[in-house]
């Protein structure tokens, strides 16, 4: 009996340690098929980069707007998203995209980088006095753009070092810069080594509003033509998200913004306000806009 009692624990031991391994199995599966989806993925058309080139060094200096008129898009399952809609946002402009979740916001944010691509419509990059001058979008235009999604994308390292990922030659005044516009070197500045401070992976080490603000600053810094903030600023209070917004459109540099919120008490600072309604993006007058601060 003695020797039954061992040996069934030994056989209990190794058959739990078996079983252990199934979920592993099945995650490393899954994670296996959905490489295999992107693998299999169709090529991006990168053929208009020169003609982006060419046009971003003919018109950054005047700044780089955007135009999406009469959009559809339907999702792969049949769930139609926008049916007619129109954007459009220009240099020293913010744009905001209000609403609540499951809207379309961020899907419209999608297809102004083009990762996806509407059934019908306009959509282009303009530029000029009287944006005549345009280029279509495509995977190319992306180049364009800045984006910070909801969160942050901070990586482990300094802060120095975070900010020339996107601008490698950075100077130390630039980067500061870039933290004063995002309200970021208030606290940055009482560090003890200041730029040079340690940021753990996804921001560890700063608060939520902190790390979004950094990463405000690293999109900043590159100086993009066209800023997209995906709720990148609603870890902040409404003073400094207010502020945050204010000094981007003071900013000398001619860059277009398009922010998408839920917190509609940013919106009467921003250039126009569109609301995702019965599929279409409706510009709000005045009066909504205070009617939905007043309501929040």
């Amino acid at each position: 009996m003695t020797m039954f009692l061992s040996l069934s624990g030994t056989l209990t031991s190794s058959v739990n340690s078996l079983v252990s391994l199934i979920p592993s199995a099945i995650s490393l599966t899954i994670s296996a098929g959905r490489l295999m989806d992107i693998v299999k993925m169709p090529q991006e058309d990168y053929s208009q980069d020169t003609l982006v080139q060419s046009f971003e060094k003919q018109h950054k200096a005047e700044g780089i707007g955007l135009n999406m008129q009469n959009l559809s898009y339907t999702y792969h399952n049949g769930t139609s998203v926008f049916a007619d809609a129109s954007i459009e946002a220009y240099p020293h402009e913010i744009a905001a995209l209000a609403g609540p979740s499951g809207e379309g916001k961020t899907t419209m944010l999608r297809l102004i980088l083009s990762l996806l691509t509407p059934q019908e419509g306009s959509f282009h990059v303009c530029a000029g006095a009287d944006h005549e001058q345009i280029i279509p979008m495509s995977p190319s235009t992306r180049k364009l753009f800045s984006y910070v999604p909801q969160g942050n994308t901070m990586f482990s390292g300094t802060i120095a070092e975070n900010m020339r990922n996107v601008k490698p030659d950075a100077t130390d005044e630039e980067i500061i810069e870039a933290l004063q516009l995002a309200c970021a070197w208030d606290f940055v500045e009482k560090l003890p080594e200041g730029i040079e401070s340690t940021v753990k992976e996804r921001g560890g080490g700063f608060s939520e509003g902190q790390a979004q603000r950094l990463s405000i600053a690293h999109a900043l810094l590159r100086k993009s033509p066209i800023l997209l903030l995906d709720e990148a600023t609603s870890a902040p209070d409404v003073a400094a998200e207010r502020k945050v917004l204010r000094n981007i459109m003071q900013d000398t540099y001619p860059r277009t913004c398009i922010v998408t919120t839920h917190r509609p008490t940013v919106l009467n600072i921003c250039t126009r306000v569109y609301a995702i309604r019965d599929k279409k993006c409706k510009v709000l007058e005045e009066v909504e806009i205070l009617e939905m601060m007043k309501e929040f």
